[in-house]
């Protein structure tokens, strides 16, 4: 479901990575309801510092597997794929990742979707896909409370108002 927070949660997950310094490299993409694999490729290689000027995908995805490659330094250097918003099946060969073990690159992918058929078509596996569901009225409204605190008995009835509405 849209609007339930998979993009703010991984702004905040990838804050955290940062912060502690958990993998070397942190790669984002945002990919949307139109998968376009040139526009995935281009954002990757902002990340990497890498400029493509291959023309065919696959060239691409080559010339992006190299840099993965080169820039782990033999799988000393990790690397924090997020492909955010995904609405269809993206093939990680097509941004310089395999799936397959001993590839020379240590890379862990954060994928947000609204559809877990999406990600099991990606490879995920059923545990590792976390439902993020809409808050209850009563979560809804503690939070709304955690942030605007008033004893007016006014403004109370309008933060629960607003509560409802949302």
């Amino acid at each position: 479901m849209g609007g339930v927070g998979k993009t703010t949660m991984t702004k905040r997950l990838k804050m955290v990575v940062q912060e502690r310094k958990i993998f070397i490299f942190i790669v984002e993409a945002v990919i949307g309801e139109r998968t376009d694999p040139i526009a995935i490729q281009e954002a990757i290689a902002d990340y990497l510092s890498v400029e493509l000027n291959q023309k065919t995908k696959s060239a691409r995805a080559e010339k992006l597997r190299q840099e993965f490659k080169a820039k782990s330094d033999g799988g000393k250097n990790k690397f924090f794929v997020i492909l955010d918003d995904v609405w269809q099946f993206v093939d990680l060969e097509d941004i310089g990742l395999s799936l397959f073990p001993n590839q020379g690159v240590d890379f862990k992918v954060l994928l947000t979707s609204r559809d877990t058929n999406v990600c099991t078509m990606m490879g995920v596996d059923d545990n590792s896909i976390h439902n993020i569901g809409l808050l209850t009225g009563a979560e809804a409204q503690s939070l709304f409370h955690q942030f605007v605190e008033t004893s007016d008995p006014e403004l109370h009835k309008i933060g629960k108002d607003i509560v409802r509405k949302m």
